[in-house]
């Protein structure tokens, strides 16, 4: 028998073991006398693999797999059931598309509890893709858990959502409330992710009640077909949860450095809002991105608008952004951004509009492109306002336009279909340094924008 000397308390590590192979100890002590105790009674065990760091990849075959790298599992669910609290998931290249691929849950199957892990790509979202097949999701974020889940560096395509419960063609955070208990927020960070060529009824990322946070992401070329009465909203939408008696899930969008391109909302007749974005009395912090290219298509009606951003009864900070090219129908108000915030009883946060350094220009129609109130209404309770070092196209004749707080109108000249500014723009060196929010701390312009 092997022996493995030294002296222990009450643990020891023994190292080159097989996983999977039986081994059997036992004790034996050795006094001053070189006497050595008869052994202790004999147990049987076996090592098995236990990260912290997991493997999956495609091309594994099927079958009970350990999910070491000599040993990768072929399921992300499966990956992420395996791991603990605080471990990473490491997904190599390939096209996940297998049932258990899909809907993917972070969450610990015996209670329900949320699991907090990093899921990430070896490879990035150029060969790492999630392929819902045009009839599933990607990822069902709704067991609670934090900004410490992480899901890095995957393509995301041909997620569907028919009709039925709320959710996300492609990403659904929700909150949750159980009753006689506070209610639960649901996050996620997702980064350098690609979210493209999704469709169905319902927004492509869809968060309530929740916290959803995309750095580096893409969000592209996602199409939704509206139905009435059902969430408006194309590439994002994020609102609150209101269970009564002063129990509130806020819902909250993060965008850094993250472009939300060329999406779509599709309908007949009906009131066609944010393809871009759409927050519902939610906030929304946009830094360092670019909302460009996103439509409104179908029958116009008088009631769409903000075609790149529709905010209602919200709050919205949009630092170092651009939002260009935006298209929504004749005669609708704010196709670049429109803030309605319209309730005048609604006291669950302040409503706010706060803008430094960014660009909202070249959206159709040219009229309105930024526009805040109620287009069909006198009222507008936005608590909050601060908008400075901003081009607002065709804005000067509005009441809120200022030249003193460094608002300007004219044309920014962009170098190209990037949004880049031309070295001839006028734009160029008229940035702020930090702006004001409604508690009194300065939000401070990143120092690199999105272009490097």
């Amino acid at each position: 028998a092997d022996t493995v000397p030294g002296r222990f308390t009450t643990r020891s590590t023994i190292t080159g073991l097989n996983n999977g192979q039986e081994y059997w100890f036992y004790v034996t002590a050795l006094d001053t006398a070189d006497y050595e105790s008869s052994a202790s009674l004999q147990a049987k065990t076996e090592p098995y693999f236990n990260g912290p760091k997991w493997y999956v990849s495609y091309d594994a075959g099927s079958g009970s797999k350990e999910g070491s790298p000599e040993e990768p599992m072929r399921d992300i669910q499966d990956g992420i059931d395996a791991a603990n609290e605080g471990d990473t998931v490491f997904v190599l290249p390939g096209t996940y598309e297998r049932n258990d691929d899909l809907n993917l849950q972070f969450k610990n199957h015996n209670d329900d509890s949320p699991k907090h892990i990093v899921l990430m790509s070896r490879g990035g979202p150029d060969s790492t893709i999630i392929d819902c097949g045009g009839d599933e999701t990607a990822f069902d974020i709704s067991h609670g858990t934090d900004t410490t889940l992480q899901i890095i560096g995957f393509n995301i395509i041909n997620g569907y959502l028919g009709t039925g419960s709320p959710g996300g063609s492609a990403i659904k955070i929700i909150g949750y409330h159980i009753g006689g208990q506070s209610p639960t927020t649901s996050e996620a960070v997702f980064k350098n992710c690609i979210i493209e060529d999704n469709d169905g009824k319902y927004p492509t990322v869809y968060i309530e009640g929740g916290v959803g946070v995309f750095r580096d992401c893409v969000i592209r070329n996602n199409r939704r077909e509206f139905l009435e009465m059902v969430a408006p909203g194309g590439a994002f939408r994020v609102a609150s949860q209101d269970f009564g008696s002063s129990d509130y899930n806020l819902g909250v969008l993060v965008l850094e450095r993250s472009k939300v391109l060329s999406n779509s909302i599709y309908g007949e007749g009906h009131e066609l809002k944010g393809s871009g974005i759409r927050v519902n009395e939610a906030w929304a912090v946009i830094n360092n991105s670019l909302i460009a290219g996103n439509y409104l298509t179908g029958t116009s009606t008088s009631g769409s608008h903000g075609a790149g951003i529709s905010v209602y009864n919200g709050r919205i900070t949009l630092i170092n952004s651009t939002v260009s090219g935006n298209q929504a129908f004749s005669g609708n108000y704010g196709s670049g951004l429109i803030v309605n915030n319209n309730w005048s009883d609604f006291n669950e946060f302040s409503r706010d509009v706060i803008i430094l350094n960014s660009i909202i220009a070249d959206n159709t129609p040219s009229t309105d492109q930024l526009f805040i109130g109620d287009p069909w209404n006198a009222g507008d309770y936005t608590e909050y306002t601060a908008m400075s070092n901003s081009i607002f196209e065709n804005g000067s004749g509005e009441s809120w336009f200022e030249p003193d707080d460094g608002h300007y109108d004219f044309d920014p000249l962009f170098a190209d279909t990037n949004y880049v500014l031309s070295d001839y723009s006028y734009a160029i060196g008229l940035g702020g340094t930090s702006i004001e929010d409604s508690d009194g701390n300065d939000i401070t312009a990143p120092s690199v924008d999105i272009n490097g």
